[in-house]
């Protein structure tokens, strides 16, 4: 799964000397070729100046990475061959706006539509010919819809006959008051909430995986809320994707007990508005992306490669 990211080009002389087989002498000399040459170009100019069984002991636990300063602190490469794994894929839906995580076999279905309708907000992913099909029929695995996030609370026969067609394995949405008090009408609701499988968004109510996780970050207790902001964290990077987040939505995030985690963001993807000067720089300068122009985000928990959308 996800190994921890050694870029040569960053690495310091005290980490060096904690990867096995590396001493202080070794640990020396792979600096000062750095130095003399400026960078290094890929990984083979360190494998040919260590052992080979230390480059493979190495190998076997890090991603060795040769690429620039600038590069490993934006986590952005623009060389898609720079993975190691495509362990993670982010898809991007123009209209109505949505993304599709996959990841581990498992599918992430993120909804920030302004329509109550939940079938045409998801038909383009999960609908016959959407991309949910498309991708099952391209890679040849077997997905399952691990969770759907919604920023509105959907129509509850929508959501029902939604349920009726699709497995899902947990639902989160900004007031699920609605959803309680009248889903025992409803046989598919209605099994879910007996399993606790539908939650209200929570600050520390988080989708979990192997170093993965996606977690709300805003909002934190609101109703027939039209915005909302979620962060993905995988490995080392964070990805945060914004929909309709105004400036009194970015106030209210950057003081809540989950605004430690938007340290962490090295992308913002937003839909609607665009991230503020000062929410960028509460994150640290992240990488800024509007989901109208990109096509998918690839990652191996060290870096990520953008693929921009394809026109016609």
């Amino acid at each position: 799964m996800h190994k921890e990211g050694i870029n040569l080009n960053t690495v310091t002389i005290e980490k060096l000397k904690t990867l096995p087989g590396i001493g202080d002498n070794l640990a020396r000399s792979i600096i000062l070729h750095r130095e003399l040459k400026s960078e290094f170009v890929n990984p083979d100019e360190f494998k040919s100046i260590v052992p080979e069984k230390v480059y493979s002991d190495i190998a076997k636990n890090y991603n060795i990475y040769a690429v620039s300063p600038f590069a490993w602190k934006s986590r952005i490469v623009q060389d898609e061959f720079k993975l190691y794994n495509r362990d993670l894929g982010v898809y991007f839906i123009g209209a109505p706006p949505a993304v599709v995580i996959h990841f581990l076999d498992k599918l992430y279905v993120l909804g920030f539509t302004l329509s109550p309708n939940l079938r045409y907000t998801i038909y383009g992913i999960l609908g016959e010919g959407g991309l949910f099909l498309t991708l099952k029929k391209f890679f040849g695995w077997k997905a399952s819809l691990e969770a759907l996030v919604l920023a509105e609370t959907p129509d509850m026969n929508e959501l029902e006959s939604f349920l009726s067609e699709y497995s899902v394995g947990r639902i989160l949405i900004p007031d699920s008051g609605l959803i309680v008090s009248s889903g025992s009408a409803y046989k598919n609701i209605s099994e879910m909430l007996m399993l606790d499988k539908i939650k209200a968004f929570a600050p520390f109510l988080k989708i979990t995986g192997e170093s993965f996780e996606i977690c709300p970050v805003y909002p934190i207790q609101l109703t027939g809320v039209l915005s909302a902001a979620l962060l993905l964290r995988y490995g080392e990077v964070g990805i945060l994707f914004m929909f309709n987040i105004g400036a009194g939505d970015e106030k209210n995030m950057m003081e809540t007990e989950v605004s430690e985690k938007l340290r962490a963001v090295k992308i913002i993807c937003f839909f609607a508005a665009a991230p503020s000067n000062i929410l960028t720089k509460f994150c640290g300068e992240p990488f800024i992306i509007k989901t109208a122009d990109a096509g998918a985000l690839f990652c191996d928990g060290n870096v990520v490669y953008v693929q921009k959308r394809k026109t016609a």
